[in-house]
């Protein structure tokens, strides 16, 4: 990052964390609440973001269709953990990199991927029980919390999916059970209707975290305590 944009960086952050204290406070100050709004708009769109996709994704979403540069997930040597999801938002504060990361990891499914993870008869039951220990590699994993599935197909569409050579049962009973199954196991699924919709869905919810998580990011750790609610401001 240029030297400017750390200046300034370095600058909207002593002002937020001004605004957040002032809040602590003195929490119905609106007037302050909208200066800490306009300075966390501007922060966020300055940080220096950058999206690890896994080294094995058929299709990985791009920089342009994303709007944040990708790299490849770095490997097991790198950082002494196995690849978890398919992409991984990472927010470069200095330090170790292991404590960058969103806590939060995607991974990408088209309708028919979906489809052969769940019900991979061909390969009984392998593409399933492969998905399962990637989800067990995530519950392992200190840095994440969260797991998503972003499906770039709608629900509707999805309960209706037959693969080719199917006899034409669409299986409804078992595809519901499957996607409570991934629920109780801590994967949340997220219909997202395409894989537009599916990278600016991606794009938002890293902006949104990094909103959401501004006290976190700021000062480095997880302990601080942030007691200013950003639905206040007028995030989503």
């Amino acid at each position: 990052m240029p030297l400017h944009d750390i200046d300034k960086l370095v600058d909207l952050e002593t002002e937020i964390i001004q605004y957040d204290d002032h809040l602590r406070r003195y929490p119905d100050d609106t007037k302050t609440e909208g200066k800490l709004k306009r300075r966390l708009s501007k922060w966020v769109d300055n940080l220096e973001i950058t999206i690890f996709v896994a080294r094995n994704e058929q299709k990985p979403w791009s920089e342009l269709e994303l709007g944040y540069p990708t790299r490849p997930m770095p490997t097991k040597a790198m950082i002494g953990r196995d690849q978890v999801g398919d992409y991984q938002c990472y927010i470069d504060r200095g330090g170790r990199m292991q404590d960058n990361f969103a806590s939060f990891v995607v991974d990408r499914k088209e309708c028919s991927d979906f489809y052969s993870t769940l019900f991979s008869k061909g390969q009984s039951g392998k593409n399933r029980d492969r998905f399962y220990r990637e989800l067990d590699r995530f519950e392992r994993d200190p840095r994440f919390d969260e797991f998503y599935v972003f499906v770039e197909c709608d629900f509707i569409t999805w309960l209706n999916y037959v693969p080719p050579g199917n006899s034409g049962n669409l299986m409804v009973p078992q595809k519901l059970a499957s996607v409570a199954s991934l629920e109780a196991r801590g994967a949340h699924v997220v219909w997202n209707g395409n894989r537009k919709i599916a990278c600016r869905m991606y794009r938002e919810l890293c902006r949104q975290y990094c909103l959401k998580n501004y006290r976190k990011i700021i000062n480095g750790h997880a302990e601080v305590e942030q007691v200013c609610d950003v639905g206040r401001l007028g995030f989503a």
